[in-house]
C-alpha cells in the first residue's frame, strides 16, 4: 500500500506541523507482474472517507509511483 499525507507547515515551521489529509492506494492482486489494478481511498478531516477511485492495468515497472498518483486523482476528479 502507498499512504500519501499532505501537510501545512504554518510559515514553512516543521514543528508546527498538521495533517490535512490522507490518500491510500492499494494493489488489490488482480493484475500481472508487469501491470496492477489499484484501489484508491481519499480520506480528509478525522480520517472520513471522501472518495474512492480506482487505476486498471498500471504498467508498474515501466512508470513511476509519481504517475500511479497522478492517474488515481485525475480518475477520481475528472
Amino acid at each position: 500500500m502507498i499512504k500519501i499525507i499532505l501537510e501545512i507547515w504554518p510559515h514553512g515551521y516543521e514543528k508546527n506541523k498538521y495533517k490535512l489529509c490522507e490518500g491510500r492506494i492499494g494493489n488489490d492482486c488482480t493484475g500481472t507482474l508487469t501491470n496492477s489494478n489499484y484501489n484508491v481511498s481519499l480520506f480528509g478531516k478525522n480520517n472520513k472517507l471522501m472518495k474512492k477511485g480506482r487505476v486498471e492495468d498500471f504498467p508498474r515497472k515501466r512508470k513511476h509511483v509519481w504517475y500511479l498518483l497522478y492517474l488515481a486523482l485525475k480518475n477520481i476528479y475528472e
